[in-house]
């Protein structure tokens, strides 16, 4: 329904004047004729979110807005500013808000005394019964248009309010502030307090700009900057490309960033492309911010962490690729640093953290009796704490042993001791804060910054697992970790081995096979035998030939280490039949062959000879354009057809071994059909064909019931097959299969 809201200022304000009222009624006229859904003079009321809002009219002089609209989950959010200022501050752990943003242009005066609030006059008041707690943000960067942008909230804002004062009837939690605003654009956000409660309901957004006009401009796009993380990357290793692009706005885009990157790695602000080999470790802070074909801006600002995972030094952090765990608790005021106040004094799960980024670092301590072991993100020259920008700031450290930090038991110190499942399995150290704490160890407070973690324990030698974390999930950032056991050699594994796979399990006849592991990759594999016997060809080839092995099940294991890793094994079983039989070779096949009617007299054969291995061709031999000879076996002809191996086989028990021979009519035939007729099994009709077995020449004849044997039988057989070249295609038939089992 068309309707003509008209405040009551403005009916109060006119009432009286009758030339007024008489260019009121022109008015209502032309806005019913031109269709305009929604108009309010002094209090405009307008939908913010649809593209091309209602704009108020010049030629009126309005001065004031009112906006309808609400905060829902299906609002696009940003991380909001601190609701004081100025100075105005956004914190890098400041909640991320629903938003709604609107954008308005100031003209007919230099400046004005705008008030923005969710608690305006009649007609424009504040919506009661609302779960909702607000911040109020205005933007202006010298009247140029879109001066907000989510990635960058405290780029040009100016003013900032969270409850106004005195507080709204309709909700204590709604905002309202007056600032002085230059003529131009400005923008103002309205926004959720919090991410979780109270920050969702309806709100009535007032702007009044005396003696200005003012007209609503349709927002800008939540423009984002895509993707939203990039990959940690290796000092002196090629970093991968990564190109960023802009998601939502209008195309094309232009691209900026500012930050510092580490030596070795450029950002091209033409194709928008991170790339390089970084020759610097540490946290690097980068912002790109692309601006659409309209002006829109989107920004996001990458935490880049290059790793140099090195003694006595690391320098490493966590990235948002990283593995996640839920830790245990902490308590500083227990010497291990562990919450044990669980029922029956056990370690706690952290009732904080549940899903948080962790690096894992492996240890070996050897060549000492006991030591005293260092970890610490809070260092000394040269491994000074990593601090500010692109820094990890609340982290802490977890130190695992098998049998405890001093046990010296058999399997005490064992590798593998973390278990990211269990956090608090074979935990025997922890700390969040170095701010003199007992859970420390005895190291002091950290001037760089207390927040950061350490440790100082005796310890055994052994195997430990170094675990650095965050104390609030999803937190990323650099730091450098400093190591150190005096009269001990510590090692670290900085890469895993590749979980071994020795490939599947065999069954071979002979004493030999070829194995197929996986590929350990930059580290090392080494087969060894755990059962029966085998040489290797080649002991840290993955894909190796083994001999010697035994009749019967041979085991073997395929081992990949990596420095002080735990190592990586798999086992496969060889089953081996004994010697086997090996046919090397193949000699003629000779079969007779004739017809089975006179009345087929000159017609022409093609024959295909076959040898086969468990049902797998492994010889093939065609020959063309034979006489079909005559009825009778005195008239058939010993047609003598070349074998060639296609390489040498072995055959273990239950393996076979067969002959297959098959018939078609020759293309050259002037007869197109006819009956061929095989004679086998005796001395006389003797088919057969010859093979070298185990270095041995052998011929093997075609025998009744279709097998292959060494000698030839009673009585002569035949087999009969009627081919014609002019039905499906002519394709060879066989004569029959001939088998034989080992």
């Amino acid at each position: 329904m068309k309707k003509l809201v008209v405040s009551n200022a403005f009916s109060s304000g006119y009432s009286s004047n009758p030339k007024a009222v008489r260019y009121l009624l022109i008015l209502t006229c032309l806005v019913a004729l031109i269709g305009v859904q929604r108009i309010a003079l002094l209090h405009t009321v307008a939908d913010a979110k649809t593209a091309g809002a209602i704009r108020i009219s010049p030629s009126v002089q309005s001065s004031s807005a009112c906006i309808a609209e609400s905060l829902s989950a299906s609002d696009t959010t940003f991380k909001r500013p601190n609701p004081t200022g100025p100075p105005f501050s956004c914190p890098s752990a400041a909640p991320i808000v629903r938003y709604d943003s609107f954008e308005f242009d100031l003209s007919g005066c230099s400046s004005s005394s705008v008030t923005i609030s969710l608690c305006g006059p009649a007609g424009c008041t504040g919506v009661t019964g609302q779960n909702l707690d607000t911040i109020i943000y205005v933007y202006q960067a010298g009247g140029a248009p879109h001066p907000f942008n989510p990635g960058t909230p405290c780029t040009n804002l100016v003013a900032v309010n969270d409850d106004a004062s005195p507080s709204c009837s309709a909700g204590a939690f709604l905002s309202a502030l007056t600032t002085t605003l230059g003529s131009g654009r400005f923008q103002v956000v309205v926004a959720a307090f919090g991410d979780s409660f109270d920050n969702n309901g309806s709100y009535n957004l007032y702007v009044n700009a005396p003696s200005c006009t003012l007209n609503q401009i349709p927002a800008c796009p939540a423009i984002t900057v895509s993707p939203s993380t990039i990959p940690c990357g290796a000092k002196g290793t090629a970093y991968p490309s990564t190109m960023l692009s802009g998601v939502v706005g209008t195309g094309p885009y232009t691209f900026t960033h500012s930050g510092t990157l580490p030596i070795g790695m450029t950002f091209d602000d033409a194709t928008a492309t991170l790339s390089g080999t970084p020759s610097q470790a540490g946290g690097f802070s980068l912002t790109v911010t692309a601006t659409d074909a309209n002006g829109c801006r989107g920004t996001q600002t990458y935490l880049l962490v290059i790793n140099d995972v090195t003694l006595p030094c690391i320098t490493d952090g966590l990235c948002p690729g990283d593995p996640t765990f839920h830790p245990a608790n902490t308590r500083d005021t227990d010497p291990t640093g562990i919450d044990h106040t669980g029922e029956g004094g056990v370690c706690r799960p952290s009732l904080i953290q549940t899903n948080t980024f962790y690096k894992a670092y492996e240890l070996s301590v050897t060549g000492c009796a006991s030591t005293t072991l260092t970890a610490t993100l809070c260092g000394s020259s040269p491994c000074d704490p990593l601090t500010g920008t692109g820094a990890l700031a609340n982290p802490v450290i977890y130190l695992y042993r098998t049998g405890g930090l001093t046990g010296t038991s058999p399997g005490d110190g064992a590798p593998g001791a973390f278990d990211p499942n269990n956090s608090c399995n074979n935990l025997v150290a922890a700390n969040n804060e170095l701010d003199g704490t007992v859970s420390s160890g005895g190291l002091g407070t950290c001037a760089a910054n207390s927040s950061l973690a350490g440790l100082q324990r005796t310890i055994a030698p052994g195997n430990f697992v170094l675990v650095v974390t965050s104390f609030s999930d999803g937190d990323t950032g650099a730091y450098r970790l400093s190591l150190s056991a005096p009269g001990c050699t510590i090692a670290i594994c900085s890469q895993p081995p590749t979980p071994a796979n020795a490939g599947p399990d065999q069954n071979v006849c002979g004493s030999s096979a070829t194995l197929a592991a996986n590929t350990p990759g930059v580290v090392t594999g080494n087969w060894s035998v755990v059962g029966g016997s085998g040489t290797f060809a080649n002991s840290n080839d993955p894909n190796t030939t083994v001999t010697g092995l035994s009749s019967g099940a041979n085991v073997l294991r395929w081992t990949i280490t990596s420095g002080a890793c735990a190592p990586s094994f798999d086992d496969v079983t060889i089953t081996s039949s004994g010697s086997g039989t090996t046919v090397s070779a193949l000699g003629d096949a000779n079969v007779w062959v004739g017809l089975k009617n006179s009345d087929d007299l000159g017609v022409k054969f093609d024959f295909l000879a076959e040898v086969l291995k468990n049902g797998v061709v492994v010889a093939s031999t065609q020959v063309n354009d034979q006489s079909g000879g005559g009825s009778g076996f005195n008239n058939a002809i010993l047609r003598t057809i070349g074998l060639t191996l296609s390489s040498s086989q072995s055959f273990c028990t239950g393996d076979t071994l067969s002959f297959r021979l098959s018939v078609r009519v020759a293309a050259s035939s002037t007869h197109v059909s006819g009956t061929a007729r095989l004679w086998y099994n005796d001395a006389g009709a003797n088919s057969r064909f010859n093979a070298t077995v185990n270095g041995s020449s052998i011929d093997y004849f075609l025998r009744d019931l279709f097998l292959l044997d060494t000698t030839t039988g009673p009585g002569k057989k035949t087999s009969d097959v009627s081919v014609n070249r002019n039905v499906g295609g002519n394709p060879f038939k066989p004569f029959g299969t001939w088998t034989k089992n080992f």
